[in-house]
């Protein structure tokens, strides 16, 4: 591995010393024939200090660090070990995954996905936006893997809408619409807005990046990365919904796009005709 003073090799050269750290790999399509102009330098990260799993930004290089458990168990998405280029594995674990992708047990995926869903209760009215959320997880976790295989997965979500949208316009046009009912997808022409409501919810680099997707055509993809980044960072918000201010509600409801998607019992039941 050749290293130099660039953000990203300086970053590797740092994990791979640290003891704690026990696989490394490159993923996303920067340095790739699909990189593009949001493209990021992303590593996936193998920590033995990490105890579940976590994304950040360091340096202008996105982390998926995983714990030590995930290289164990093989807990990894199968979208990011899919395309992963090692970088660091001196146990070869990372690679021998890689090399044997889960094939997706249809069984297993309606299963848990129902499991996910039953849990479910609707008692006030954050509950009606949790459950578009969890419905939004279970779609992605369990619906898209059915219809797709491991290697065409895609990790990016500042192009996910348009991927699938080149992937299943034919074969599977049902789950595009669906996509874009739970994600509030279907008004592209929002997305230029969208980037004001992240003012004032740390969410400066995020917005950065989906300002270039807009720039560059995806604004599905720049929605979706969007609704996406806004519910990991602020999913918390939930709990104390009826006590927030309300410039704060109305940004998150114009992020999650609340107005135009699917509340409670309609989001799992749209997702629930997949499974």
């Amino acid at each position: 591995m050749v290293l130099d003073d660039t953000p990203l090799n300086t970053l590797l050269k740092e994990l791979t010393e640290r003891r704690s750290v026990r696989a490394i790999a490159r993923v996303g399509s920067f340095g790739t024939p699909l990189q593009w102009a949001g493209s990021l330098p992303q590593l996936l990260v193998v920590d033995r200090k990490v105890q579940s799993p976590a994304q950040e930004i360091k340096n202008g290089v996105v982390l998926h660090q995983f714990p030590y458990e995930a290289l164990e168990q093989g807990s990894f998405p199968t979208g990011l070990l899919a395309e992963a280029r090692m970088e660091y594995d001196p146990t070869r674990l990372l690679s021998k995954q890689q090399k044997n992708l889960p094939v997706p047990d249809h069984k297993q995926l309606v299963k848990k996905g129902q499991e996910r869903l039953k849990k479910i209760h609707l008692n006030k009215q954050a509950d009606f936006i949790e459950a578009l959320l969890v419905s939004r997880e279970v779609f992605l976790d369990h619906v898209i893997p059915q219809v797709l295989p491991p290697e065409q997965i895609f990790c990016s979500d500042l192009r996910f809408p348009e991927h699938l949208q080149n992937r299943l316009s034919l074969s599977a046009p049902q789950v595009l619409s669906a996509l874009e009912e739970l994600f509030a997808l279907r008004h592209p022409e929002e997305a230029p807005g969208l980037l004001a409501a992240t003012r004032g919810l740390s969410l400066t680099q995020q917005e950065k990046r989906a300002r270039v997707a807009v720039e560059a055509g995806y604004l599905r993809g720049s929605m979706f990365y969007l609704r996406q980044q806004s519910t990991r960072i602020h999913r918390e918000s939930l709990k104390q919904w009826n006590h927030l201010p309300a410039a704060r509600i109305e940004r998150l409801n114009q992020l999650w796009g609340l107005e135009r998607s699917p509340l409670g019992w309609v989001a799992v039941h749209l997702v629930q005709e997949f499974l």
